[in-house]
This record gives C-alpha cells, sequence and structure tokens, in this order.
C-alpha cells in the first residue's frame, strides 16, 4: 500500500481552496518504507492515512474487504490495519492530495464519545481478526495510545476533566507513550485548555508580529507590521482552532 500519512502531508485548505498551513513531512523527505509490523504499530497509534491519497492493488483490498459500516466512524482506521497486517506501507512525503477543512466535515462531528464508542469496538475485535492474530503483543501499546486518541479529542474540544481522565489512563496502561513525540503533542493540547482563547490569539498575534518584523527587517518601502485588532484576534483564534483540526485529523479521521 503506498500513502500519504497524516494531515500534514496533504494539503489542508479551507473553503475557498487555500492553503491553511505550511506542507510538513512527518517520516523524511521522498518515499519511506514501512514494513508490516511497522506500520501496524503506527497506525495504532491513531488514524494517521489520508484516505484520498491511498494506492493499492486491487487483489489487496479483495483479500481484506473493504470499509465495514458498523466500525464508523472508525472503518478506514479498522480497514487500514488489516491491510497494514499483510502488506508493507510506502509513504511519500510529497503532498499529492487536498482535504478541505470546514465546521461540516464529519472530523469536525467528532466527540469523545462518538470516538470511544467506534474504537473501542474496533479494538476489542481487531486482534481477533485472522490478519491481526500475530499482533497480540501490541495489544497494551494500542489501548494505551487509544486513550491518548480520547485525551486529543477531549483537549480539542477543550473538555478539561475528560482530558484529565484519559491522559492519565493512557500513561497508566502504557508509561513507554512517554517516549513519544505525539504524547507530549496532546499534553501541550490539553495545557491550552487551561489558556482563554483570546489570550492564545494574542500570543499568536504577537508572535506573527516578531516573525514580520524580523523578515522586514532591511528591506526599505514595506508597509509597517500592525498589531491586530478585537477582529483580527477572532481571526487568529479560529485560525488556532484549524490548526488544532489538523492535530485532531491525525489522530482519528472518519
Amino acid at each position: 500500500m503506498v500513502t500519504a500519512y497524516d494531515a500534514a502531508t496533504a494539503r489542508m485548505i479551507d473553503e475557498a481552496g487555500v492553503s491553511l498551513w505550511p506542507h510538513r513531512p512527518i517520516l523524511g523527505q521522498g518515499a519511506t518504507h514501512q514494513a508490516s509490523e511497522a506500520a501496524v504499530r503506527y497506525l495504532l497509534s491513531g488514524n494517521a492515512v489520508v484516505c484520498s491519497s491511498v494506492m493499492m492493488r486491487r487483489s489487496l483490498l479483495e483479500r481484506v474487504g473493504g470499509f465495514r459500516q458498523e466500525s464508523m466512524p472508525g472503518e478506514d482506521w479498522e480497514m487500514w490495519l488489516r491491510i497494514a497486517a499483510v502488506s508493507d506501507v510506502v509513504y511519500l512525503s510529497a503532498p499529492l492530495a487536498r482535504v478541505r477543512v470546514h465546521e461540516e466535515s464529519l472530523t469536525a462531528k467528532f466527540t469523545v464519545e462518538s470516538v470511544e464508542a467506534s474504537h473501542t469496538k474496533i479494538l476489542r475485535q481487531l486482534f481477533d481478526e485472522k490478519e491481526l492474530a500475530s499482533f497480540e503483543h501490541l495489544r497494551g501499546y494500542a489501548y494505551g495510545a487509544h486513550y491518548r486518541t480520547l485525551a486529543r479529542v477531549a483537549a480539542h474540544l477543550r473538555q478539561r476533566r475528560v482530558f484529565a481522565k484519559y491522559a492519565a489512563l493512557a500513561l497508566r496502561e502504557q508509561p513507554g507513550l512517554l517516549s513519544e513525540a505525539c504524547t507530549y503533542q496532546t499534553l501541550y493540547g490539553g495545557a491550552k485548555t487551561l489558556v482563554p482563547p483570546f489570550v492564545l490569539a494574542a500570543g499568536r498575534a504577537v508572535r506573527r508580529m516578531v516573525k514580520g518584523l524580523a523578515g522586514r527587517r532591511g528591506r526599505a518601502g514595506e508597509p509597517p507590521v500592525s498589531v491586530p485588532g478585537a477582529k483580527g484576534l477572532g481571526k487568529l483564534a479560529k485560525d488556532d482552532d484549524a490548526a488544532a483540526d489538523q492535530d485532531l485529523r491525525s489522530g482519528v479521521r472518519g
């Protein structure tokens, strides 16, 4: 199977088709080969596949079967795991797909409850699949990563207590998650729920202003860098939510 892992390896665009943030490869430039077990473990950490980026032989899809409606909203994640269990995966860093971000998307409507119900059901049955029977040793890691995903969803929805509950469960189930960057990104997302949105927007405004000043230093004829007002800060807060959406999509996508 050939894919572009993660929303960071696709062009994320808004409703008007404008890119929301720069392309950032996550596994290095070019093509990265993952053996089957490495791919399964990577995918157990969250649904990192952009559906429209995948290419595979028809025979592979017929071998494992397609989407299973009863697994919604995690039906794609469950299928990628079955495929990775019987096939190596090649990750391409080039952004060959575009993903439109809007308020009516399925991902935007995710709740902690819907993700928990779907992913818990998938994990209960996953290791009974004939393709994944040999990956039983990853069951504990799968549940730890599952709780971490729920913590990320809760952080995105600014549900502090729910975030704390699942973050604690994740680390109790799998203390080794502390060695993964995704865990610190999740904890950072949870910490942001303690800060009012307008403060986050102000911080982003200052950071952009400093970068703008540094970039224009020494160049004549450029207009001065302005500090955004209330409306500008509101837009930056919305941009911050969009960036959080990207992080959410790397963990859960339906």
